[in-house]
């Protein structure tokens, strides 16, 4: 299909979905797609066929070109939820109910953003028995997994909308942290974190930690905001930027994060890609988590200006404060000096 010029064509063994900008697009793909399976020498089941709408189930999946959403049955979400709050109060399970919960899961995952990152320890689990009825002992982590899957489930109504094809520019939102602080900034609103004055726990962590925490921040201050796009998120960590691509890391610390990242994530329904970027190239951000820094400060003044400038139209209508009232106290005059007061 795809040497005859149709590429939005979905295969999952022996079903199809055709996907077009118009019902006319459409037609003519489901046409040529029948006519060369046909000529493959595929046999068509004609009572499963479904001409061209803007609504149609596929794999399970309720999908609505109208409303550019993605749904689960009721019928099957209640099921998958029944399951889940049975199996929360258990310490050991067979090979057959595991597998059959990730089965559940896995038709979930379609529509649950990041949702297969908490699957992983579960399929690990099930591969360590050797027969349907063998049992295993829920270990910490696939414990976590199915509280993950337990908590989400029992409050998400079962729809998702369709992500934006694009990305949001990088221009638009950038992190970064350092060992004094961590900012990040997204369509003109920005935050600044002081570790010693607002988390000293965070103040010996390593790099990398501060780093995916500042991530975190910015979900929790504008995941709401999120919902339906795509976001890429520029680190000079290495690690922060694995653990996010993957869905997982071996630091008990960052699979914490994970684990955060990724309801906020499913909660308000959008994706987020982690590419790295060296520090000096970060500019806007960098300047910000140095805010206790006099250059810092007035290059991240200038740099918040400037970008304001470029970017008269866009706009973030945040009321949470840019900082902390104990880091704010912290700061030179070069910072405080273009800082908005607190309320």
């Amino acid at each position: 299909m795809e040497r005859r010029g149709y590429r939005t064509i979905i295969a999952y063994l022996d079903d199809f979905l055709i996907i077009g900008a118009t019902y006319e697009e459409c037609r003519l793909a489901f046409e040529t797609l029948i006519e060369l399976l046909t000529c493959l020498g595929f046999e068509i089941n004609w009572r499963k066929v479904v001409y061209p709408t803007q609504r149609i189930t596929f794999l399970g999946i309720d999908i609505d070109a109208v409303e550019r959403t993605l749904s689960l049955p009721s019928g099957k979400l209640s099921e998958t939820r029944t399951v889940l709050s049975d199996m929360s109060g258990r310490k050991r399970i067979s090979k057959r109910e595991l597998l059959s919960l990730l089965g559940k899961l896995n038709w979930a995952a379609r529509v649950v953003r990041g949702g297969r990152t908490f699957m992983r320890r579960l399929i690990d689990l099930s591969k360590t028995l050797r027969r349907p009825h063998h049992y295993a002992r829920l270990s910490g982590e696939a414990r976590a997994d199915l509280d993950w899957w337990t908590n989400f489930m029992a409050k998400f109504n079962g729809t998702a909308v369709f992500l934006d094809r694009n990305p949001v520019p990088p221009t638009i939102f950038n992190t970064d942290a350092c060992d004094s602080g961590g900012a990040a900034f997204y369509s003109g609103d920005w935050f600044y974190v002081s570790w010693r004055h607002d988390d000293p726990d965070m103040c010996d962590r390593h790099i990398n930690e501060k780093e995916l925490y500042t991530i975190i921040l910015a979900a929790r201050r504008w995941g709401s905001l999120w919902s339906g796009k795509r976001l890429i998120v520029f680190a000079d960590s290495d690690s922060s930027v694995c653990a996010i691509n993957k869905g997982t890391s071996p630091s008990p610390p960052f699979m914490r994060c994970i684990r955060e990242l990724f309801w906020i994530s499913a909660e308000n329904n959008f994706s987020l890609q982690a590419r790295h970027v060296k520090g000096k190239e970060n500019t806007l951000a960098d300047a910000l988590s140095r805010l206790n820094d006099p250059v810092h400060a007035e290059l991240a003044r200038s740099r918040v200006e400037q970008w304001k400038l470029e970017n008269a139209d866009i706009s973030v209508d945040c009321h949470q404060p840019h900082l902390s009232h104990h880091a704010r106290s912290a700061l030179p005059t070069q910072a405080t000096s273009w800082i908005p007061t607190l309320q």
